[in-house]
């Protein structure tokens, strides 16, 4: 019930106020001691202890835009609606954690609700709360409501970039020899594709969106798209990175002007770690 209704509140990344709201007012009325920091994380202290400090964290936000409706029904036993796996069941799970965490776990423990982790968000919440904790984390555990029964080891990195093609334009008959920037971004994405498909497994390239253009008789002036990157190893991340950067500077007969608005390291830690 408590992920359902957290689910029918909107949180889009960069909006997630009116659900951290109704989290907190839960929390509090649970008996938690709730306190927002800079980022509008939502921090609260469940055990403590001389041990270790571990925060266990859920992100708040969702993919989905406040004009979806925003409904969860129940279909075969299973619950359907946007963003109630990714992540409302992940702040709900949190939320209960105080009720169910053994007496025997050491140490100190703290849940967040986390701001700004989706899309462009870059994992704005979650960075901002280690970087500026309420005292030394020792480690974290986020949890995410579609893993169910999993444990995960291996962080995906990510590169995203906002790529702008702009030229000289003109008419569709009378300029048909000057380049266009919608043209030269259908052959640049050609090659991206052939780059990704070359590096899967090991990586993957994805234009998630583009646009431009300034009418159907225009040679486009200009056009963009956004490029996402991912490797589950840093240097593979770091060469993909490299070849798409060499296939921007080949570009011809447009400027390209590529601008980093995403990155996420990759890393991982051992089966054999104690946090595992």
């Amino acid at each position: 019930a408590m992920a359902t209704r957290i689910a029918s509140i909107p949180a889009p990344t960069f909006h997630e106020e009116a659900r951290l709201k109704h989290v907190e007012s839960c929390w509090t009325e649970s008996g938690l001691e709730v306190r927002r920091d800079e980022a509008g994380n939502l921090w609260a202290k469940i055990r403590e202890g001389t041990g270790p400090a571990l925060m266990v964290c859920a992100h708040a936000d969702t993919v989905f835009s406040a004009e979806v409706p925003h409904q969860i029904s129940e279909e075969l036993g299973r619950l359907v609606g946007p963003g109630i796996g990714d992540n409302s069941l992940g702040v709900a799970a949190i939320s209960k954690l105080a009720q169910i965490l053994p007496e025997t776990v050491p140490g100190r423990v703290w849940i967040v609700a986390t701001t700004a982790e989706e899309g462009i968000g870059n994992l704005a919440g979650v960075t901002h709360a280690l970087q500026n904790p309420p005292e030394p984390i020792d480690g974290i555990v986020a949890i995410e409501g579609t893993l169910f029964g999993s444990l995960v080891t291996t962080a995906v990195g990510s590169v995203r970039w906002r790529v702008a093609l702009e030229g000289e334009g003109g008419h569709a008959w009378h300029a048909a020899s000057t380049p266009s920037a919608i043209h030269v971004l259908g052959c640049l994405i050609a090659k991206l594709d052939e780059l990704g498909n070359r590096w899967q497994p090991s990586a993957t390239v994805n234009v998630g969106r583009i646009g431009g253009g300034e009418g159907i008789n225009i040679r486009a002036k200009e056009s963009w798209f956004e490029l996402d990157i991912r490797a589950d190893d840093q240097t593979t991340l770091d060469s993909v990175t490299h070849e798409v950067a060499e296939l921007f500077e080949a570009v011809e007969g447009v400027v390209v002007l590529p601008t980093v608005i995403g990155q996420r390291p990759a890393g991982k830690i051992d089966h054999d770690h104690p946090l595992v």
